[in-house]
């Protein structure tokens, strides 16, 4: 075993013996080394043995066995950082298990705090590697560590420790890097997409990071792994399709998004596939929302929003629907105005708009508009003593809305 760690470098049989399984398939080891390589061979030939119903002991074993891996990995190359990535998410996974018992079920944040910190210790070790060749040194793993981390983080609802994370890696420089392994990377993507749009309001960075994560996914996915990237760009979607309209004035094109599933979809059965269910899912959801925001209709978007504002709120997507509404309140601005709405002046009186909104009260259409102005999607002024918004003769609205590709990225008209 000690020949791993001697030359640098792992294989399956290797990350086999790290990782305890429920199968037969288990790989034999031999160790003449001393210190701590024999004792992470001990540790694993422990773990083998056990039976997986003695969780709480299986669960010691991974906590001495990932606490050994970080003191192996303090003088090992970029060759450890997979192993040990794969030793932290077996301890992630025995701690979710743990809390299932009787008598640990009510440590369960308890025991994920104490989870989260032994990987931070992971992270920590990797993101702190000083070796001057980036290709050699350990910072390639932060980005898997950190997917770790963010999980946890997301159980606990610990907004803080996500913010914490993601200011380490930006103050390091290191939110626009790569890793070989690129599915990492999509989920890290994700991870900060997601931060940014449903936490700290700032979609403009949020529709960078998701829309990057959705690019960095396969189209044409072969076989078992199939189904995982289509749930995979689903979770990303949740996130931006709604992010999309709000910030870049982008929505999905659900033909488009069909196609690309279908076209990685075998044979007759395509109706009955989770890649057109997931679909269905997606226009259930945000379909009346997308046409509303097309269409202007408002009506329609406070019926769709009435309808799944719990699904909003639980995705963390609430705040950027219900800001959307502005876009919504602009298209119909849009298609009015366009319509000789006003007899084409540009200067138009609020209570004129009071039918055009469906709103009775002026002082809020007067919010509105000052909102779309301030955000730069209405070009004019607000004249409170003449009751009456100035609008530019030239070009009062912003240019109008494109539909995003999924299977290309582009955005066309």
């Amino acid at each position: 075993m000690e020949d791993y760690f001697y030359r640098g470098y792992y294989d399956e049989k290797f990350l086999r013996f790290l990782i305890k399984s429920n199968t037969n398939d288990k790989e034999t080891f031999v160790c003449h080394g001393q210190g701590k390589i024999q004792e992470l061979f001990e540790i694993c030939q422990e773990l083998h043995l056990l039976n997986p119903n003695q969780t709480h002991e299986v669960y010691e074993l991974c906590l001495r066995q990932l606490k050994i891996m970080n003191r192996i990995s303090e003088t090992s190359g970029n060759w450890i950082v997979y192993p040990l990535f794969k030793v932290c998410e077996q301890f992630l996974h025995m701690t979710r298990l743990l809390p299932r018992k009787k008598k640990f079920e009510k440590r369960k944040v308890e025991l994920l705090e104490e989870c989260g910190r032994n990987i931070h210790r992971s992270f920590t070790l990797c993101l702190n590697d000083r070796n001057p060749t980036r290709m050699e040194n350990r910072q390639l793993g932060v980005y898997s560590l950190a997917n770790l981390e963010f999980e946890i983080y997301g159980e606990l609802g610990n907004r803080d420790m996500c913010r914490n994370l993601i200011k380490v890696l930006s103050s390091r420089e290191l939110m626009y890097h790569e890793t070989p392994l690129k599915s990492h990377m999509v989920k890290f993507k994700y991870y900060v997409g997601e931060y940014y749009g449903c936490y700290e309001y700032d979609f403009a960075k949020s529709f960078e990071h998701l829309n990057d994560s959705l690019m960095r996914c396969p189209v044409n996915v072969p076989g078992p792994f199939r189904d995982q990237f289509n749930l995979i760009k689903t979770r990303i979607l949740i996130k931006l399709i709604p992010v999309a309209m709000v910030n870049d004035q982008k929505y999905l094109n659900f033909r488009t998004l069909v196609e690309t599933l279908l076209d990685i979809l075998p044979g007759p059965g395509n109706s009955a596939s989770p890649g057109v269910e997931l679909v269905d899912f997606l226009q259930e959801k945000y379909g009346n929302l997308i046409q509303s925001f097309l269409t202007g209709d408002i009506a329609l978007y406070d019926a769709s929003v009435r309808r799944h504002q719990v699904f909003y709120l639980q995705q963390g997507v609430y705040v950027a629907v219900q800001r959307l509404r502005d876009c919504v309140v602009l298209k119909r601005l849009k298609r009015w105005y366009a319509r000789g709405g006003n007899a084409g002046q540009s200067v138009v009186a609020l209570k004129g708009l009071c039918g055009v909104l469906r709103v009775k009260d002026v002082a809020q259409i007067e919010c509105q508009l000052a909102r779309l102005i301030a955000q730069g999607k209405m070009r004019g002024y607000i004249s409170h003593g003449h009751g009456a918004v100035v609008l530019s003769k030239t070009r009062p609205f912003a240019p109008r809305a494109s539909a995003v590709s999924v299977a290309s990225g582009t955005s066309r008209g």
